[in-house]
């Protein structure tokens, strides 16, 4: 506990003056409120905006075959759909175009690793519908499982029916 007592202190200071990661109110306040909106300036005086928007409109499915000396039989043929970084409120056509990808495959096990949200804060009313029709839309034998990323917020399943039921039963390799 000795060892914690200069940790401590300052997440003290932070709680007293507001202060968060190091960084001031106005600090905060900036990047926050001015940074963002200097960035998205920067990149449509540069034609690169558009040309990102265009991009994330136009995903890709990647089809990549992993080996493993060791795998267990019972993995032979698994099929993962790794998803990510869908930005969802950022851009409403990427809903209904991942539907059309997503709605063909079969995979065993869809994971979804997070950053459904455009902006970093603020609601997150605006990622509910079409995160529900991309879900609707995937046919997983096992199951979506997912995890938030650094643009989400735990508001974001608060509220939500969530069912998680994971069973995992682990072997000795022979």
């Amino acid at each position: 506990m000795e060892r914690l007592e200069p940790r401590i202190q300052v997440e003290r200071l932070f709680a007293q003056t507001g202060r968060t990661y190091r960084r001031s109110a106005l600090d905060l306040w900036y990047k926050r409120r001015i940074e963002p909106r200097i960035l998205k300036f920067g990149l449509q005086a540069t034609g690169l905006y558009a040309r990102g928007v265009k991009n994330a409109l136009e995903p890709v499915v990647r089809t990549l075959r992993l080996r493993f000396p060791n795998l267990p039989p019972a993995f032979d043929g698994f099929q993962l759909l790794h998803l990510s970084d869908f930005h969802i409120d950022g851009n409403e056509a990427l809903a209904h175009r991942l539907v059309s990808l997503l709605s063909g495959l079969k995979p065993d096990l869809c994971v979804l690793t997070g950053d459904y949200r455009f902006d970093v804060q603020g609601p997150s009313e605006a990622i509910y519908a079409p995160m529900r029709m991309i879900l609707s839309s995937i046919c997983a034998k096992h199951g979506i499982v997912g995890i938030l990323g650094n643009h989400d917020a735990a508001e974001i399943v608060h509220g939500q029916h969530v069912d998680v039921r994971v069973s995992v039963t682990l072997e000795p390799v022979a």
